[in-house]
Order: structure tokens, then C-alpha cells, then sequence
């Protein structure tokens, strides 16, 4: 078995994903591989590759795997998890790119501390006029945390109501993700990496945060991200948090002698009470007023049921929200007015918590 796979996802990125496969080919690191899985493009991303890296496909370096219809990310993760020959494996997302020590990096400290998840540091960028524009790196508290729940750990030692649900940027143990049956759910390709993050919170007992910067992450406006907030997309939404609020009672009910911590519900809340998954939908022509109403008493009742969190961690954004969502009348025209008043269409106060 080789030491670890580099799983790309790949859809219509002509304009990118050699930038990102060029720099998974390109590690300071020898027994790895790079699985690229096409999930049905329709532009000339395969024919690049295929043209700009034929020695690295010969010698197997390199595995292209096509899906021959279009399912989305959640299935190309969960293909790149059947199909990894590694014992570690690296998601990689097409338009973005990783640095050349990222699998030395993140696979010598997850041998060295055994760790199931290794989180390494990241930054993102845009492009303006053909140069990148480099943002902060995030910050965290860096080492090792060992803990029944040690993702909660983390959330809590780091003073935050947010945990990085993206799965790229870390690095996995194959087999473990497998014998826990921690897979994507299919049926979205939207709010995917949220359901992800807590099959696998449940069951993490050591997480290692780094702070070396091994990924870049792309904004740019066309991404799945920043898309038009359709009614498909809402109804996604909408079908993650009741798969995810089932996910949290069930573990409640078959471990009833287990305490979970309240961190897990911050990782629903944070996202549920962002810009991401609420504000964009209340701005949504797309959707009815109805729809709207229904979604913020639905994600209201289920703040109000459960324990109230510790605001002083969230943002001071996200705690405004969380407090009107709180209120038991009158919470959406709260919204509604709050999204007139700070001018939330131009992203003047929430741009900065996508």
C-alpha cells in the first residue's frame, strides 16, 4: 500500500486544474499518488491534463477515474475514498492548489502522533487582472488534542463556534473513515462538507491542527459557493439540517451514557446562522415568502429546544443572528429588517462570514 492519495475533484475547470494537479504532481514527497475523479466534464479539463502530464498517467502516478454522469462532489469524494490506494488520503478541489510540502507536511506528523485527522493551515485567494491576491491565514491553536470528542476539544480550547467543515486542507486515515462508514451524502452537492464534518466528529478521538500553510483556496464567483441560491439549493439545505439534527439524536439515543458536548451543536449553528445558509436565502428571489418563513421557524424552533450556547464565542454576526432566531414571535421580519438595515445584499457587514 502506498503511504497517501491526493483526491481531486474535477467538473468544467479548464482555467485551473492544471495549476492544481501540476501541484499535487510536484511534492517534496515520493510514495503518494494523485487520483483525479472527473465527474462527467463537459469542457477540455481531461484533454489538458491528459496532454501536460502523459508520463505521470503512464507510470501511474497519476489516475484518472470518470464518472459518466454528473453527481456532484459529494460523489466524487466518496469515489476518490473507494478508489484511494493510500493509507492517508488529501481532498483537493480542481480550481485550488496545495504547496509543495503538503503531503510531507501532514503525513510525518500523522504517523508521528497517530493522529486520525491532521488539519494543516490554509489561505485563500482571488485573482484580479491576472495576479492573486493572498488573504490571512486562518488562526487556530496548533498540536495535538486526544479527547472523546475531540473535535468539541478543539472548538473549545480555540474559544470559536466554527470548525472548518471543508475536508480539503486535511488529511484522513483510509481505513478509518471506511470502518466508521464516514462517506458524503449523494443526494447534495450543496451544504455537503457540513454532514460530513459531524459523522466524523462523532466518532474523532484525536484531531493535530498545523499551522504550516499547505492549501489555497480559490474565491472566485462562479464556484458552487458563491452560486445563485436556488430553490434546489434551499431545499438541500433544508434536507442537511433535518439529516443533521436526526444524525445528533440518534447518536443521543443509541449512547445515552454519553454526554455530548454542546460544541457539536455549535458546528449546525454556525452554519445555519451564516450568510451561507441563511441571509442568502432570505435574499433569494427564488423563493417564496412562505418557504422563507417555514425555514427560519424550523432552524428557530430547534435553537430554542435545545441548551442556549455561549454567544460570547461567536461572532459578533453570527450572535445577532442567533439571538433573533432565538426569539419565539416575529424572528423572520426581525431578520428581514436587520438585512434592510445593515444592507446585507452588498455584504458591507456579513461578506467577511460566507
Amino acid at each position: 500500500m502506498i503511504k497517501v492519495t491526493i483526491g481531486i475533484a474535477l467538473y468544467n475547470l479548464s482555467d485551473y486544474i492544471w495549476e492544481c494537479v501540476d501541484s499535487a504532481l510536484n511534492q517534496d514527497f515520493d510514495d503518494y499518488e494523485v487520483l483525479l475523479c472527473d465527474d462527467c466534464s463537459t469542457d477540455n479539463s481531461l484533454k489538458i491534463i491528459e496532454e501536460k502530464a502523459p508520463e505521470a498517467i503512464a507510470s501511474g502516478k497519476l489516475r484518472i477515474v470518470k464518472h459518466y454522469e454528473n453527481k456532484g462532489i459529494a460523489a466524487v469524494r466518496n469515489t476518490c475514498i473507494d478508489e484511494a490506494r493510500g493509507e492517508y488520503i488529501m481532498f483537493l478541489d480542481g480550481d485550488d492548489y496545495i504547496s509543495q510540502d503538503a503531503v510531507s507536511t501532514t503525513y510525518n506528523k500523522a504517523i508521528e502522533t497517530s493522529a486520525e485527522v491532521v488539519m494543516a493551515n490554509f489561505q485563500t485567494f482571488t485573482v484580479v487582472n491576472g495576479v492573486k491576491i493572498f488573504n490571512s491565514p486562518a488562526r487556530f491553536k496548533t498540536g495535538l488534542i486526544k479527547s472523546e470528542f475531540a473535535i468539541a476539544e478543539w472548538m473549545k480550547q480555540n474559544e470559536t463556534d466554527y470548525f472548518f467543515v471543508y475536508p480539503w486542507g486535511k488529511m484522513f486515515k483510509v481505513n478509518w473513515l471506511k470502518n466508521n462508514d464516514i462517506r458524503c451524502d449523494e443526494k447534495h452537492i450543496r451544504n455537503e462538507d457540513l454532514f460530513l464534518t459531524l459523522e466524523y466528529s462523532l466518532v474523532t478521538k484525536s484531531i493535530l491542527s498545523l499551522e504550516n500553510v499547505i492549501s489555497y483556496y480559490r474565491v472566485r464567483s462562479g464556484s458552487s459557493v458563491h452560486a445563485e441560491f436556488t430553490m434546489m439549493y434551499f431545499n438541500q439545505f433544508n434536507d442537511i439540517f433535518d439529516k443533521s439534527i436526526k444524525l445528533l439524536s440518534d447518536f443521543r439515543e443509541k449512547h445515552q451514557n454519553i454526554s455530548l458536548p454542546l460544541e457539536i451543536n455549535y458546528i449546525i449553528t454556525a452554519r445555519y446562522t451564516s450568510s451561507l445558509a441563511l441571509y442568502r436565502a432570505l435574499l433569494s428571489e427564488s423563493i417564496s415568502s412562505k418557504d422563507k418563513k417555514r425555514y427560519v421557524k424550523k432552524i428557530g424552533n430547534w435553537i430554542r429546544a435545545e441548551k442556549k450556547l455561549n454567544t460570547s464565542l461567536m461572532s459578533y454576526n453570527r450572535k445577532i443572528t442567533y439571538n433573533i432566531l432565538r426569539m419565539k414571535y416575529l424572528n423572520y421580519y426581525a431578520l428581514m429588517l436587520l438585512i434592510k438595515i445593515q444592507n446585507i445584499r452588498k455584504h458591507k457587514l456579513f461578506k467577511k462570514n460566507l
